[in-house]
């Protein structure tokens, strides 16, 4: 009605090329300690193949360990291995995600039989010293009944 053209492109994916990751964390207000890595299935032009099922490995190297494994298919019954080194997962509509509890030097490799094996490093620095918190001067009172009930009342 306002004149408007709008467009929109359909581009049909090619042959699975490649795992591409997208990594998501370590975020250090939420949790410094931990990171979600984001796995597609893409061809040559980097368009995700949406209609692929690859099993992926996943194997940790270093400190760290896989918190959880998934790839979004609610009728999936591959076992999830939280707290392990190793993992195996599908990909889902070309997709998967792993979940990472990482240390000071953890490297992640995810290896598919017929696209390869990528390796994501994680180096993190060590945490600096907390500031401290000034001790009180004044004496703790000591716990009695009488003030035990005096402060939940």
């Amino acid at each position: 009605p306002d004149g408007t053209v709008r467009e929109h492109e359909v581009i049909t994916a090619g042959r699975a090329s490649h795992l591409h990751t997208e990594l998501i964390g370590p975020d250090p207000l939420l949790d410094p300690h931990s990171a979600i890595v984001n796995i597609r299935v893409c061809d040559a032009d980097g368009n995700t193949v949406p209609t692929t099922v690859v099993p992926l490995d996943f194997e940790i190297q270093g400190e760290g360990e896989i918190l959880g494994l998934g790839n979004g298919n609610p009728a999936s019954h591959e076992v999830d291995s939280p707290g392990s080194r190793v993992g195996q997962r599908q990909t889902f509509n070309g997709m998967a995600q792993v979940i990472l509890r990482i240390t000071h030097q953890t490297q992640l490799i995810i290896r598919s039989e017929t696209l390869g094996e990528t390796v994501i490093s994680f180096a993190r620095r060590a945490e600096s010293a907390s500031p401290k918190v000034p001790t009180p001067r004044t004496k703790p009172v000591p716990w009695s009944k009488t003030s035990r009930d005096a402060i939940s009342s």
